[in-house]
């Protein structure tokens, strides 16, 4: 039968006979256990509310902030992106229903520069029958000239503008006859029975007139054959101060006119009574179409500014027969008639 020893557990007991009874493992598990335990302990004591170790109240969202170094240029694009985001949540939030309008392109110096010196008109503000409204002004609903109170004529639309004229002071001439006043309108015939040396002489004198006007008057010129046109700068038909650049404008537009088409009289000296001037040069190679007596009255009473309208009369050879209703409108009208032989002008 075996017999017990009694074991003395002090007897021989060191560190080697320790790890045979606690395993390395087990220790390692008990002190990893402890050092975890510590850790979550004070990671939950950091989420809780100061003075509050027992709230429960839900952790704050936390987040990382990263700050990003930009260059200039990327500043300014962050900006300008920024402005208009703002500009355009703006917009929106005080009217929700406008409309972007495009704004309009602004003419250039350049393009300016290549515009003509003036706008010719391809086709006449009055119809080839002279019936106008004798209470209402030329044409496109423009107002009638204003009267001054003393002298007549019309008041002046503008500045005079540069350029000294080298005419005399009182007036100029057409064809010999001379004439006083303030502002002149020229109606000169460009139909096609001017063609030839008739247009060159009437170019000529016309141009010759003009330049004898000084600064401070005023012109307008009215070729006409079946239609009127008038010396057009920048939509404007009035009369023009005889300044050195109108003058060039001038120069233009008479050079740049040709004969042709039929002969309508009426229309074109019902627009140069409409501008209300002191004379009217009025210069045609034919009586015929002729203008009858209910004509006639027309345009006398179209005629509230006393206007003196002066008659030049082309023709070949000398004249023959008897009076025709040419000299009668510038009797009417209290101005002189001559009838000039182009043959005989032209070996001049």
């Amino acid at each position: 039968m075996p017999v017990a020893v009694p074991l003395n557990l002090t007897e021989g007991f060191d560190e080697q006979n320790l790890k045979r009874v606690i395993p390395s493992w087990l220790i390692s598990l008990v002190l990893h256990g402890l050092m975890f335990a510590f850790l979550m302990l004070g990671f939950h004591r950091q989420g809780l509310p100061d003075g509050d170790p027992n709230s429960r109240e839900a952790f704050r969202d936390a987040g990382l902030v990263i700050k990003a170094d930009f260059g200039a240029g990327d500043k300014t694009r962050l900006n300008e992106q920024q402005t208009g985001e703002a500009t355009a949540d703006a917009a929106v939030d005080q009217n929700a229903t406008s409309v972007l309008i495009p704004e309009t392109p602004q003419e250039t110096d350049s393009a300016a520069a290549t515009r003509p010196l003036l706008d010719l008109p391809k086709t006449s503000t009055i119809g080839a029958t002279g019936q106008l409204p004798l209470d209402t002004p030329q044409g496109s609903g423009k107002r009638p000239p204003v009267r001054t109170a003393a002298g007549g004529g019309i008041r002046s639309l503008g500045p005079a503008g540069g350029g000294a004229g080298i005419g005399a002071p009182g007036g100029t001439s057409f064809f010999q006859i001379a004439a006083q006043g303030d502002h002149f309108c020229y109606v000169v015939d460009c139909s096609a029975s001017m063609e030839g040396g008739a247009m060159g002489l009437a170019r000529a004198e016309l141009m010759a007139s003009i330049e004898r006007l000084d600064s401070a008057k005023r012109f307008q010129i009215f070729f006409y054959n079946a239609l009127v046109y008038p010396m057009t700068k920048n939509g404007n038909e009035d009369l023009f101060y005889a300044s050195e650049i109108n003058r060039t404008f001038a120069r233009q537009f008479i050079n740049n006119q040709q004969p042709d088409l039929s002969t309508m009289h009426k229309p074109a000296l019902v627009a140069a009574l409409r501008q209300g001037p002191d004379v009217i040069f009025f210069l045609t190679d034919g009586d015929v179409p002729e203008l009858y007596a209910d004509d006639l009255q027309d345009l006398k009473r179209l005629n509230r500014n006393n206007t003196k309208i002066h008659v030049i009369e082309f023709g070949k050879g000398p004249k023959l027969g008897p009076s025709n209703w040419l000299e009668k409108l510038a009797k009417d009208h209290n101005g002189s008639h001559r009838y000039r032989d182009v043959d005989a002008l032209g070996r001049g």
